[in-house]
């Protein structure tokens, strides 16, 4: 199965399209990130183990190799939802609904 995230993160301008592929929710998910962002530029393509990333959470392999090659102030940045909901969508462990999140200063 295959999984898609289309990701505008913000004020940067940058955008990363998110393609995960995975034959079921117990082994891996091969996933590629193509995008500008030069955060993203050591995790263009690895590999995710499924079950680690849904029951270690912020702990699991996926957001430590995140965490290990984005800045600390790209720790909110949408991409890595992106990633995480693309390999779910592709294990069959979720379904593919878009999400909204509105930023405003008041």
């Amino acid at each position: 199965m295959k999984g898609t995230a289309d990701v505008e993160a913000g004020i940067c301008g940058f955008t990363a399209y998110i393609t995960a592929e995975a034959e079921d929710a117990f082994g891996v998910s091969t996933v590629t990130v193509e995008t500008d962002c030069p955060n993203f530029e050591c995790l263009r393509m690895f590999e995710v183990d499924i079950m680690d990333m849904m029951k270690s959470g912020y702990d699991s392999g996926l957001y430590c190799l995140i965490g290990r090659n984005t800045p600390p102030l790209h720790t909110g940045c949408p991409v890595a939802s992106g990633i995480y909901q693309a390999v779910k969508i592709a294990a069959g462990l979720a379904l593919p609904k878009d999400i909204v999140i509105r930023l405003k200063k008041e």
